[in-house]
């Protein structure tokens, strides 16, 4: 196999090694207003701590050393009207390992927040 490696790095098999990501994204379609979230990952059974999405509300990504909490409190605050970015000031204020995380929420305007902390965890494992 092919791909990007990290210099020095060497793999099983004495090829390189690949390094593993989760990729998340959260959009809405300006001419349909569809909304959704789509993610990848080598991590089993992601999709069950990622993506979050509510119809009528908005989608919202979680990742990185993912706050589980993120998608059902993120919805549910924008259900009460929060815009993105406050729900993302809102996670800032509560989350004491915000440092570590990652996430993107977009609502039914197109309005969007992200954060994508330098937490480079990985870089750090075996």
């Amino acid at each position: 196999a092919s791909g990007a490696s990290v210099p020095g790095d060497s793999g099983w098999r004495g090829g390189p090694t690949l390094r593993s990501m989760t990729f998340s994204v959260v959009g809405r379609d300006p001419r349909t207003g569809d909304i959704g979230v789509a993610v990848a990952s080598k991590f089993l059974a992601v999709g069950a701590l990622v993506p979050f999405v509510k119809s009528g509300v908005g989608a919202v990504a979680t990742q990185n050393y993912v706050n589980p909490n993120f998608g059902p409190d993120g919805l549910a605050l924008r259900a009460g009207g929060q815009a993105p970015q406050d729900v993302a000031a809102h996670f800032q204020a509560q989350d004491t390992d915000i440092g570590q995380r990652q996430f993107g929420l977009v609502d039914l305007q197109g309005r969007s927040a992200t954060l994508s902390t330098p937490s480079r965890w990985w870089l750090n494992s075996s």
